[in-house]
């Protein structure tokens, strides 16, 4: 090729990149970007001298990585300890609407200071594994209420009653310990009938509590109570109560305090859920991404113990 031929050879290559530069801005190119692979999804909160109940679902996600999660049912799930096997969980289905159907165990016991390994066995998936142990119950040592005030607004058929909880327990010194406090209102709906008051059901209304004074040690659970590290109040918790009734068919029954001591685990997944629901359910995005704690081995999850101590008092 002579010097000639040469140099027209590279100007009409500069001529046609700007020609090819247009072309691919003409025609955008798209690239394909395939969704996660399914993923095994396992969730359990276990307590000792209760049957361990497990969910198994599969996540499967579209174009868009949007996950849908489906209840496996043909899954062999295994519990042990000291790895000797305890027993293979059996599928429970619901009884009542919108209950998920789960695993559970018929012949385990759990125990405190126990450590249990969960395996996790289905077609097409690697094979999942977890492992937790029940820790040593801490006791509620004090649980009263205040002075109730009860009032009124004209508006409203409804009676509101503010009043104080305080609670205390006693946290293990020189060792790291984990907590879920929750307290529950019992409301107790009745019917009038021929001037006999007669109950008609009862339920309890989980209390929530603000997030404001949240800091490393203490975090209001949007799913009701507060997540505990070891005693960041020094052994005396002081709550305000509000609840509301109608007077009409209902009246207050007991208040009743739940004081879990819980795994490791457990606090640390409860605690990401918190997180991600205080970012409206942001993963990811423009905000710092909250990932989900999970102690679940080829998988996604939580196996968590705790065990729990309770205590009731009236109000009304």
């Amino acid at each position: 090729m002579t010097s000639n031929t040469l140099i027209k050879v590279k100007i009409w290559a500069l001529l046609a990149l700007p020609l090819f530069i247009a072309s691919t801005c003409e025609k955008p190119v798209t690239f394909k970007v395939d969704p996660p692979a399914p993923d095994l999804l396992v969730s359990s909160n276990f307590q000792d001298h209760s049957a361990i109940q497990v969910e198994v679902s599969k996540i499967t996600y579209d174009a868009a990585r949007v996950g849908q999660k489906e209840f496996i049912n043909d899954a062999i799930v295994s519990i042990y300890e000291d790895n000797t096997l305890l027993e293979e969980l059996a599928v429970v289905y619901p009884t009542t609407p919108r209950a998920q159907a789960v695993y559970s165990s018929s012949d385990i016991v759990p125990a405190i200071g126990k450590e249990y390994l969960i395996q996790v066995e289905v077609e097409g998936f690697r094979m999942v594994t977890a492992r937790s142990i029940i820790p040593a119950r801490v006791e509620i040592k004090d649980f009263t209420v205040g002075q109730v005030v009860e009032t009124q607004t004209p508006e409203s058929n409804l009676v509101f009653y503010n009043f104080p909880v305080y609670i205390a327990y006693d946290d293990p010194a020189g060792e790291e310990n984990f907590y879920h406090l929750k307290i529950a209102q019992e409301i107790v709906e009745f019917s009038i009938i021929e001037g006999d008051t007669l109950p008609s059901r009862a339920f309890r209304r989980n209390i929530n509590f603000s997030s404001e004074l949240d800091d490393n040690f203490v975090n209001a659970y949007f799913a009701g109570g507060v997540l505990l590290q070891d005693d960041p109040f020094g052994g005396q918790y002081g709550f305000d109560m509000n609840v509301a009734i109608n007077p009409g068919f209902q009246k207050l029954g007991r208040l009743f305090v739940e004081l879990r001591t819980v795994s490791e685990e457990y606090y640390r997944f409860h605690n990401s859920l918190d997180r991600i629901e205080q970012q409206g359910g942001n993963t990811g995005g423009f905000q710092e991404a909250v990932i989900p704690y999970n102690n679940i081995e080829n998988g996604s999850g939580i196996f968590a113990g705790y065990t729990a101590a309770m205590d009731s008092i009236t109000i009304h």
